[in-house]
């Protein structure tokens, strides 16, 4: 949830005039690599009107711009995550890159979401959930994970093909369905 003290930036996006037809906004997120506007790498995330209204965000269309950086010394949050998380999308996946523990549970509800990626989280103190992910392929970016205080539950992700823990060494249970 964003709180007041996090809002960095307000756009305001008006209706028109009775009776138009109000244009769609869009939001894209592209992976920003490691550089000028984030050290260690994150999220663009753009924004703007479809003026064409094709459904799709052109490079023409972005108004605006903002970085949710990688962990690290410079951005993103890192060190322990006290109470549970939920990663809905691509942002939310960012937003933890740096965190190397969480004492509650961990949900990865992401229907876009298509890798996930959290190289530096070792403790998870709850449920690792990853559901009902329509387009999640690879959850192989969890190598450092070494102990699940709850559950393992890994079901209804009908493309995901790989999920690697190499160095899990505890969990409390395990649950995988594989559901087409």
């Amino acid at each position: 949830m964003l709180d007041a003290s996090e809002v960095t930036d307000t756009e305001y996006i008006c209706n028109g005039d009775p009776g138009q037809d109000g244009g769609s906004v869009l939001i894209d997120l592209e992976v920003e690599p490691p550089g000028a506007n984030c050290a260690n790498g994150g999220t663009a995330v753009h924004a703007g009107l479809d003026s064409n209204e094709n459904g799709v965000l052109d490079a023409s269309e972005i108004s605006s711009t903002s970085y949710v950086c990688d962990g690290g010394s410079t951005g993103g949050i890192s060190g322990v995550l006290e109470g549970s998380y939920t990663i809905r999308n691509s942002l939310d996946a960012s937003m933890i890159q740096g965190i190397t523990s969480i004492t509650g549970d961990l949900v990865v509800e992401a229907p876009g979401l298509t890798a996930l990626s959290l190289p530096q989280l070792t403790n998870i103190g709850g449920v690792l959930a990853i559901q009902n992910n329509t387009a999640l392929q690879h959850a192989n970016g969890l190598s450092a994970l070494t102990s699940i205080g709850g559950n393992l539950l890994v079901y209804n992700n009908d493309g995901l093909t790989t999920v690697v823990l190499s160095s899990l060494t505890t969990v409390e249970a395990l649950r995988v369905l594989f559901v087409r």
